[in-house]
């Protein structure tokens, strides 16, 4: 087995994960996990010099695609550069694959530049935080790393979806030597999440019911939201002369009939009281 494989192998994993985009920031200490990505058959990687804007734009492509995206630095403070669109994506749901490489812990808090406390380094605002092992030699080590990249990636397409922090420590070498060949594990281990389905329950529907009916006036506000409610709100807002406002990141279609409260204000009787 090749000193790297694990780290290999998470490249593998994500893959076969449905993982297939992967922001990529510059770095010796990550250099393992780049080069992994970047001959993966079925990653495509993205190549963006500044952390923090590379963070925002994998948290716009998971926001678009609904699928996790892994974003990946070296150690030291280019992982709080990933920090504000990490908040972002975790108050808005967004699934992210935080891989952020470090130094071994021995290395931590001995002036050795580009090093600082990782391990949680975005509180709580990532679902959970995972350290790697640094060493790999026992093959229950190996499993150990195999597991928790399973499980971070489920959970960070676990309802609500979120980003996940990984902190992988790596030691020199960082990159292959000139005659070794990288080779993705066709038996890594796969663990999948079987997802519960989630329905509303009758007295649940029955007491909404209740509540639209005996309310006199009625608004849908739609927030930011990633389905295409369009037709449905046009048919209730027209059978029940309800008015719709939508954010700016509803994704309503715009050219969908509406009764907007702009149109409701105009029908209304003159308030006396206003002339």
């Amino acid at each position: 087995m090749a000193i790297l494989q694990p780290i290999h192998d998470i490249a593998e994993i994500c893959a076969k994960k449905n993982i297939t985009d992967v922001i990529l920031c510059p770095g010796s200490r990550s250099a393992a996990l780049t080069i992994s990505f970047v001959r993966h058959p079925e990653i495509k990687t993205y190549s963006i010099a500044d952390e923090r804007s590379a963070a925002f734009i994998g948290m716009g492509m998971a926001l678009q695609s609904g699928r996790t995206v892994a974003i990946v630095c070296t150690s030291g403070s280019a992982a709080y550069n990933f920090a504000p669109a990490v908040v972002e994506a975790y108050f808005q749901e967004i699934p992210l694959l935080i891989l952020t490489a470090d130094r071994p812990s021995e290395w931590i808090h001995q002036y050795d530049g580009q090093t600082i406390f990782q391990r949680e380094i975005y509180g709580k605002h990532v679902k959970k935080s995972f350290n790697l092992p640094v060493e790999y030699a026992n093959s229950d080590v190996v499993w150990q790393i195999e597991r928790e990249i399973n499980e971070a990636i489920n959970l960070s397409q676990t309802e609500p979806k979120g980003p996940v922090h990984v902190n992988v420590p790596i030691r020199e070498p960082f990159y292959p030597n000139e005659t070794e060949k990288i080779n993705y594990s066709s038996n890594v281990r796969i663990i999948n999440l079987f997802k519960p389905e989630k329905v509303v329950s009758k007295n649940s529907w029955d007491e909404i019911f209740e509540i639209w009916e005996s309310s006199e006036k009625k608004l849908i506000a739609v927030g930011q939201n990633n389905f295409n409610l369009s037709n449905i709100l046009s048919k209730i807002s027209t059978e029940f002369n309800v008015p719709v406002l939508g954010d700016i990141i509803s994704n309503l279609d715009r050219n969908t009939e509406f009764i907007s409260s702009h149109d409701i204000f105009l029908s209304s009787k003159p308030n006396s009281d206003l002339q």
